[in-house]
């Protein structure tokens, strides 16, 4: 069995090696990001794995308060409840100015349409 010592030794050495050159670096970097990646990946989905059910809970409690929370502010009394809207009074009072409008153009429009009659009178 290697002792650590010995283990260390080769790592320092290996690892100076590799830096002096670039075609070996380039080759290490090659070979350890897979499993470098798997490594992160596992320690990663120990972390998160008890995060789970924390997570789902407050994702739940986060939806109740979203879809209730208006409603429940308003009963508290934290917000005023929205004013309702006149809008039948508003559409009727635009119907009125649109057909007044319609009814002073179309008698505009009627008098300039008239054929013009000269009056030979007013000019002598």
């Amino acid at each position: 069995m290697v002792s650590k010592k010995t283990k260390a030794r080769a790592g320092v050495k290996g690892a100076k090696l590799a830096a002096r050159h670039p075609m070996l670096r380039r080759a290490t970097l090659r070979a350890a990001r897979p499993a470098g990646n798997m490594i992160v990946k596992r320690r990663v989905r120990r972390q998160v794995d008890p995060l789970g059910d924390t997570a789902r809970t407050i994702g739940d409690i986060v939806f109740v308060l979203v879809v209730y929370g208006p409603e429940l502010a308003r009963e508290l009394g934290l917000v005023q409840a929205p004013q309702r809207k006149r809008t039948v009074l508003l559409i009727a009072v635009g119907v009125a100015v649109g057909a007044g409008a319609l009814y002073l153009l179309k008698a505009r429009r009627d008098r300039s349409l008239e054929p013009y009659q000269f009056n030979a009178d007013a000019c002598a």
